[in-house]
């Protein structure tokens, strides 16, 4: 690293050395007591390229959050509309998602017992060993395509409680761009946490 400053050290007792970027962009390496600062930076050096990347995904998902503008806009699928009146999030979701939900229920042929729609800061959707699919209720500021990728994840749950090869294979059964999908998602992160 051209800036040592920029690398903050955290041993433990582990036995491995891992790596991960901090929202601030500094990059946290967590270590062994037994190992030094100099095979420290060492390895972070062998992560040049990887370190490269996950700051240049930060950047990307940090400017699509300042992209949105809550205070003047409301966000409906994806789409952006003046704010002209109150929108209560909660209501409209509670009125479109379990059509959605139902939709995709009757496209791929998998069921639930029950729909709840409710607040997470932590995740888009759940589908329960009772068979009831949770969908977060920010869902619906969502492209219509993710939001149907998340009621296909969490659908395809009926049939695999897991994230195994086989659970993979059956979402990208209904989904074949899933990866992508995926990877669109997580820029939406930031919405998970903020009051709205």
């Amino acid at each position: 690293m051209n800036n040592n400053a920029n690398i903050l050290i955290k041993r433990s007792k582990r036995k491995s050395i891992s790596l991960s970027i901090l929202p601030n962009r500094q990059i946290q390496v967590k270590a062994p007591f037994n190992v030094s600062k100099t095979m420290i930076l060492d390895f972070v050096k062998t992560k040049q390229r990887w370190i490269q990347k996950q700051l240049s995904l930060q950047k990307q998902r940090s400017d699509f959050e300042k992209s949105f503008d809550f205070e003047n806009y409301y966000y409906i699928y994806g789409k952006q509309y003046k704010k002209d009146k109150i929108i209560d999030y909660k209501t409209l979701a509670l009125n479109e998602l379990p059509k959605l939900i139902e939709l995709t229920k009757e496209q791929i042929g998998y069921h639930y017992n029950k729909i709840v729609i409710k607040s997470s800061k932590r995740l888009w959707g759940s589908y329960s060993s009772k068979k009831v699919i949770m969908l977060n209720f920010k869902c619906i500021i969502l492209p219509k395509d993710i939001i149907q990728y998340i009621i296909i994840h969490e659908l395809c749950h009926s049939k695999q409680m897991n994230h195994s090869p086989k659970f993979w294979n059956l979402v990208e059964k209904f989904c074949p761009n899933y990866k992508d999908t995926k990877c669109q998602l997580s820029n939406f992160a930031f919405l998970l946490k903020k009051d709205i």
